[in-house]
């Protein structure tokens, strides 16, 4: 598998306050990995990996930073899901319709990334962003 280092540099905290215990996966309105990493960049975002449509593997942060990508979310009883996962995205333009193929290789891939991240034996739950429950702040 390719993987391509592509270290953001701002908009993610050094170091966990908790032990990771999930991956959110989030799917990019972007159509390349470039857009989604200049993206990140400009609004002061953060994920572990993109998924680039070929395969192509981009880690933009350490296992042992914690992103800004899933911000103040809740799922699973818990709140505030930037301290308690990583974070990946899939490039898949929103409404562009990919192929099986597309679609089952981004599947694999985001398997390998979850056994690359297994090494924190604590990682018991793959969330998609969309189930994760946004708090209104009034």
């Amino acid at each position: 598998m390719n993987i391509i280092k592509q270290p953001l540099t701002k908009g993610y905290s050094k170091g966990w306050t908790r032990t990771p215990w999930a991956i959110v996966h989030h799917y990019t309105a972007g159509y390349t990995s470039q857009q989604t990493y200049d993206v990140l960049s400009k609004r002061g975002l953060s994920i572990h990996f993109t998924i680039e449509r070929d395969g192509t593997l981009y880690r933009y942060l350490e296992d042992k930073d914690r992103g800004w990508h899933a911000g103040y979310g809740q799922w699973g009883g818990r709140s505030n899901m930037n301290h308690h996962a990583f974070g990946i995205e899939i490039v898949n333009s929103v409404g562009l319709m990919v192929s099986l193929q597309e679609a089952l290789l981004m599947e694999f891939i985001a398997g390998r990334v979850q056994a690359i991240l297994k090494s924190f034996q604590a990682i018991e739950n793959s969330i998609v962003m969309k189930d994760i429950k946004i708090p209104k702040f009034e």
